[in-house]
């Protein structure tokens, strides 16, 4: 089955000779990682162009699947900077927030992440089920040694922080999300810590200008009658009364010895939720 974590690339043989010899037969690769299987395919023809221009066709063919798949799971949503009228206290700090796709065994889970800017000598990312940032699903540390990669591939808008697995909306969102990830890392470097009030306005305004060059996300027909692509199970998450503030070790949450939530743990289950997660 197709996942939105699946990326597919033009490839060659592995020698040189090989690849002149059989100029005829052109190579493309689909890598799902949320199944663990990659899968070569081979492009015949009866000569090197035909076979480039047959491989280029399957290819986009194939990144627009994963496009479509990957745009069914998402809402209808904008990026912002700063919490609403009503938010929790809790997200004051936010940076950027969006929905992302995470992965993890049981499946893929739409989430809200929020992106909080450096307090200390850390910031974290927080991942609720929706946008009231009340059941949160996972937080995630990043300090200024957090390892931030980028999935490549054709239109592929996956990346990777501290080993969790993420899928934008599309590869522009991608961008702005590891700018801002990034950008986060070289004031935890660099610095004078806290934030200030002034700092984060300021802030605010240089994604929301990144926002602003954002291409807008059109949908497709096909998906406006009827989505999402996926099946569909139930959804964990830990309801929490403050997410900014550490649990004590007798919450029930993973802790280290300091009664500080594991940030790279995601946090166990406590209640089903309504919402869904897709297989």
């Amino acid at each position: 089955a197709w996942s939105p974590f699946a990326v597919v690339q033009a490839c060659r043989f592995f020698r040189t000779e090989t690849d002149d010899d059989l100029s005829q037969l052109r190579l493309f690769k689909v890598a799902d990682f949320h199944h663990g299987v990659s899968c070569l395919f081979a492009v015949s023809s009866s000569n090197k162009e035909e076979a480039l221009r047959q491989r280029a066709k399957w290819v986009a063919a194939t990144a627009c699947a994963i496009r479509l798949l990957t745009l069914s799971i998402f809402p209808a949503f904008k990026i912002v900077t700063r919490p609403t009228v009503n938010a929790p206290d809790w997200t004051s700090t936010r940076l950027l927030a969006g929905h992302l796709l995470l992965f993890d065994k049981k499946g893929v889970t739409p989430c809200f992440a929020e992106l909080h800017a450096p307090l200390a000598e850390k910031t974290v990312l927080q991942c609720y089920e929706d946008e009231s940032c009340k059941a949160l699903l996972m937080r995630l540390r990043i300090d200024a040694v957090t390892t931030v990669t980028e999935r490549m591939g054709v239109d592929c808008s996956c990346f990777t922080l501290n080993d969790h697995h993420f899928a934008a909306r599309s590869v522009a969102e991608k961008v702005l999300w590891l700018r801002a990830i990034s950008n986060v890392k070289v004031k935890l470097r660099h610095a004078m810590m806290p934030t200030s009030e002034l700092e984060l306005r300021y802030y605010r305004i240089a994604v929301d200008e990144q926002i602003s060059k954002l291409p807008q996300t059109k949908l497709p027909l096909v998906l406006l009658k009827g989505m999402p692509f996926l099946k569909r199970r139930a959804q964990s998450f830990w309801p929490v009364s403050d997410p900014a503030l550490p649990l004590s070790p007798d919450s029930g949450a993973p802790s280290t010895g300091h009664g500080e939530v594991d940030a790279d743990v995601a946090i166990p289950t406590a209640e089903i939720s309504k919402r869904n997660v897709f297989v």
